[in-house]
């Protein structure tokens, strides 16, 4: 309705492209009202806050120590494996193995 009603072709074209997007992705959609009611996770802000955590430790401050953004990257890497439980079945060992091969 709304793009039958725009009479400038370039809106008009920019329209079409999001409708037929929410169209195509409709099944990946999440509907943040329903999640909220049911008392699910709607948001990733305790995971945003988190990481920005991380990140403010070594990247904002003035001291010498910092981590280059390889470093970082791999950091956070592991500490999101740690949070979500999955350190030990999956990332403990590769990591023990290249600390005990360059030791």
């Amino acid at each position: 309705m709304l793009r039958d009603n725009v009479s400038e072709e370039a809106q008009r074209s920019k329209l079409t492209g999001l409708y037929e997007y929410l169209h195509r992705n409709q099944a990946y959609l999440v509907n943040y009202e329903a999640r909220e009611q049911a008392n699910e996770t709607y948001t990733s802000q305790v995971a945003e806050s988190h990481v920005d955590t991380l990140i403010n430790a070594r990247h904002k401050r003035t001291k010498k120590m910092q981590w280059t953004r390889e470093g970082a990257y791999h950091v956070l890497q592991i500490r999101a494996m740690m949070v979500s439980e999955k350190w030990e079945s999956k990332g403990q060992g590769p990591v023990l193995s290249a600390l005990e091969a360059t030791a």
